[in-house]
């Protein structure tokens, strides 16, 4: 039960060395229209001046958190589900920039629609705050459309996605374990209890730049999003995944490309499982998921789940065609998608 005292939204962004951009991504963190919201920022043993412009922050509803380790962005959004106080979460990265409704918006929709634990929108990527956006970037908006859509890649942008505090918990928060993939992992274990969506308007903005994690560490985060499917598969199967038994060498035989020995079950079970294992790590590419999807509708044409999927994916595209966006940027440009 949320007291009254209690906010309704903590803001949760761990940050580290992102000196050049995190007064810009406080700034449109403190302008958002729905102000009800405590901003609590961990600063994961920054080295570069970032926890410095943190502190000289004035605005009473931030909370700093200090790490005298680096111990990663799964690890500073448990600390941070662990001193939150609002009924949602909203996710925001250090060099991002969210745009003036955003929280109003998500808020709104998520306290409307009880039965959806976690609401994410478009996004646009950018280079610098002055210059024009770069594209603009749909997702799914429809709850069974995104839940379809998950077998294939993240739907959810992950800085702009608010969700429910208790779902998460509920679920086991996030998982470091599971390396850069913490989100798409997450966004799994929640669609097996609730509805998932995004909202059809740009509420964010993604900075693009070469010091992206998934710039810098792109094939750790394709390897993880393969474990991540894997261990929904194991759910499936099991109703739980063996990813607390897997050893620091099961890890490192996923981020070379191999597939783990299942760790839980009886064999005649495992087998089945490690034979799946392997059909996900020889198709699933979350670089370019519809690629994956029709390696794996080619390799196995009977697969009526891929099938499933490949309708679904069509239906979102053809609806998108239909139904362009447009967005007027800051310099009077105009963004189309």
């Amino acid at each position: 039960m949320r007291r009254t005292s209690d906010p309704k939204i903590t803001v949760a962004m761990p940050v580290f060395n992102c000196m050049k951009y995190v007064q810009e991504a406080i700034d449109s963190i403190l302008g958002q229209t729905e102000g009800d919201f405590e901003f609590l920022i961990v600063d994961d043993a920054s080295t570069d001046g970032t926890l410095e412009i943190i502190e000289q922050q004035k605005d009473p509803r931030i909370r700093i958190i200090r790490n005298e380790f680096n111990c990663g962005l799964a690890s500073g959004l448990n600390t941070i589900l662990s001193q939150a106080r609002g009924k949602y979460i909203a996710r925001m990265d250090g060099d991002d920039i969210s745009l003036e409704r955003r929280f109003e918006l998500q808020s709104r929709f998520l306290e409307s629609h009880p039965e959806i634990a976690l609401v994410g929108s478009y996004f646009t990527f950018f280079e610098c705050k002055d210059k024009g956006d770069i594209c603009i970037k749909r997702r799914p908006e429809r709850p069974l459309e995104i839940g379809c859509l998950l077998g294939i890649a993240s739907q959810v942008c992950h800085p702009s996605a608010m969700y429910l505090r208790e779902a998460a918990i509920e679920v086991g928060g996030y998982r470091p374990k599971i390396g850069i993939a913490e989100d798409y992992d997450l966004w799994l274990r929640l669609r097996e209890r609730w509805l998932l969506a995004n909202l059809p308007e740009v509420l964010h903005r993604v900075r693009w730049h070469e010091q992206r994690i998934s710039n810098r560490r792109l094939m750790d985060q394709v390897a993880f999003s393969k474990l991540c499917l894997m261990l929904d598969y194991e759910r499936k199967v099991l109703g739980e995944d063996s990813l607390d038994l897997m050893t620091h060498d099961d890890i490192g035989t996923v981020l070379g490309g191999g597939v783990p020995i299942p760790r839980k079950g009886p064999a005649d079970i495992r087998k089945r499982i490690h034979r799946n294992w392997k059909r996900i790590s020889y198709w699933h590419d979350p670089r370019c998921p519809e690629v994956g999807l029709l390696r794996r509708l080619a390799r196995w044409p009977y697969d009526l789940g891929a099938w499933q999927i490949l309708l679904t994916l069509i239906k979102v595209r053809v609806r998108w065609k239909m139904r362009p966006i447009t967005l007027h940027l800051p310099s009077g440009e105009l963004l189309k998608a």
